[in-house]
This record gives C-alpha cells, structure tokens and sequence, in this order.
C-alpha cells in the first residue's frame, strides 16, 4: 500500500514532520512540485527527490483555516492518501463540537461537511489527477492522532465518493 501524508505540525503546534525517505508512508498528492489545497501550499513527493517547500523547511506551520457557510472554524490539519486503496482522508478541527465549547451535534454541521468536500477536497484531489477516490472527512474538537481513540476527543466521521467531479454522501 502507498500512504501520501501531511500534517500541518504537530499536536501540540510545533514543527512540521521533516521529509521522508522514498520508501516510507510520503507527504500527499504523489509527484513533484507543489499543490495549494483551500490556499495552503503541501509539497508533492518524488521517490528520487527531497520534499521541496516552506511546509517542510522545518518552520511550524499552522492548521489551514476553512471558511463554510455556518460559520464553524474548520481548519484542516491532516491529509492521508492511500493511493493503491483509492482512498482520501482530511481531517480537521472544529472548536465548537467540544463539550466545553458551542458543543454542536453533527447535525448541527452536516451542510459544512457537504460544503467543505465540493468545495476543498473535490477540486484538491482532481488538481492532483485524483478523479474517483473513496473519501473520508473527519472533524474532531481538538487534534487527534490517526487511528486512536480517546474519549475525551469529540470526533465525526463521513464518508464521501468522488465520481465524476462530484462529492457523493455515503453511509457507513
């Protein structure tokens, strides 16, 4: 399996990852050069080359803010591409979803998650030759590290397919 991968830093906002080597999980959208998803520059991989761009120059990046209809703060902090399996993950913190901030239920944000997926992931993956892909959008209150539970994380998962040019809602 080929995994892309990037974070904008790490949880606790420092540094972003330094560059990896040609046969570990990478940073996203495969190639070379670089790609701007929702204004945010992520450096593309070459198995013969380093990471080029600022984004792994060592500096601390932060998450990438999201503006959607509601309002909410999105801000994309993580993307997982698992090229050979054809499926996209970006994840993202929402604030508001904590108990201890506006504590909204998914309902509350279900047109954010349509939103942000026409209008970031779709056009992000198909710059990038993505044209189907399996797509899974995450939001949690506060950064949570891939594949973990913690139930103090308030966290909502939605899958979407990519056909087509469009954002499909699917259920799990």
């Amino acid at each position: 399996m080929t995994i892309f991968r990037f974070r904008t830093g790490n949880r606790e906002g420092g540094p972003a990852p330094r560059p990896p080597m040609a046969d570990s999980p990478r940073s996203i959208f495969g190639k070379m050069n670089a790609v701007s998803v929702a204004g945010v520059q992520f450096a593309r991989f070459c198995p013969a080359l380093a990471l080029t761009g600022a984004l792994f120059s060592g500096a601390a990046v932060a998450a990438q803010q999201i503006a959607v209809p509601s309002g909410v703060e999105f801000a994309l902090y993580d993307v997982i591409l698992e090229e050979d399996a054809g499926i996209a993950r970006f994840r993202f913190v929402v604030p508001a979803i904590a108990p201890a901030g506006a504590h909204l239920e998914f309902a509350d944000i279900v047109d954010d998650l349509q939103f942000v997926c026409d209008r970031v992931i779709v056009p992000a993956l198909q710059g990038n030759g993505w044209s189907e892909a399996e797509i899974v959008l995450s939001i949690s209150d506060q950064r949570a590290d891939f594949g973990t539970y913690d139930p103090a994380i308030t966290q909502f998962f939605q899958p979407f397919r990519l056909k087509d040019q469009t954002c499909i809602w699917e259920d799990f």
